[in-house]
């Protein structure tokens, strides 16, 4: 999918190009929120809201008001809280679930079963031709929504960036991505953390790719 522009414009272009997709994604994951963790997906949008929404740059809120309103368009109802939710899906039920649940129940969190994300980069006498090779994997559950989305951004400042997203999302979410800078990335994530700071500054939304980047290529990656 290409969009592009405005944060206000890439995000509705987002939105009504992929309702069907976004809308799917956010079921499955608000039926496995509430399965999972017995919580109403209100309380968590609530909690979520008081995380994230202050420390979220203006652009960033611009192109999730504006996926919102791409929805609206293409006749499926949302908000913004729903879409930071969604965003922020790894962080809020990896890193900051754990330690509510253990501050509800007043008692220990049972220990997750170890993850592994994996990422390489090779260059160099290591490949070939001297080129480079980018290789990542993710690890989900089997419920939950795809990263099945291929976006390519030309944002209206800064450089176009192509990456790999969850329908819905404004950051890469599998970390990655290659730019029109020649630059490109991936991360390995680390499953059964425990230690989130809510008063830290937050990876998601605005994660991956462009947090990553030099000063002069990180406006051209938030989408």
């Amino acid at each position: 999918m290409h969009i592009e522009g405005g944060p206000r414009e890439r995000g509705f272009q987002h939105g009504h190009l992929l309702a069907k997709e976004i809308t799917e994604g956010i079921r499955r994951n608000r039926v496995a929120w509430e399965y999972q963790s017995a919580m109403d997906w209100a309380w968590l949008l609530e909690k979520a809201d008081g995380l994230f929404t202050l420390k979220i740059d203006a652009e960033n809120l611009a192109e999730l008001d504006g996926i919102v309103e791409g929805l609206q368009a293409a006749g499926v109802s949302s908000s913004r809280a729903e879409l930071i939710v969604f965003n922020a899906w790894f962080e809020l039920t990896g890193y900051w679930w754990p330690g509510e649940f253990k501050k509800l129940k007043a008692g220990p969190v049972t220990p997750s079963v170890r993850q592994s994300c994996s990422a390489f980069i090779a260059t160099g006498r290591m490949t070939r031709d001297g080129g480079v090779v980018l290789a990542h994997n993710s690890m989900s559950a089997y419920q939950e929504a795809l990263p099945n989305v291929i976006l390519d951004v030309a944002p209206e400042h800064g450089h176009r960036i192509l990456m790999q997203v969850w329908p819905g999302w404004i950051h890469s979410g599998t970390d990655f991505f290659v730019t029109d800078a020649g630059l490109v990335g991936a991360e390995t994530t680390i499953g059964g953390f425990e230690g989130f700071d809510p008063n830290g500054i937050r990876s998601s939304p605005g994660c991956g790719a462009r947090r990553r980047m030099p000063a002069r290529s990180r406006r051209g990656a938030r989408s």
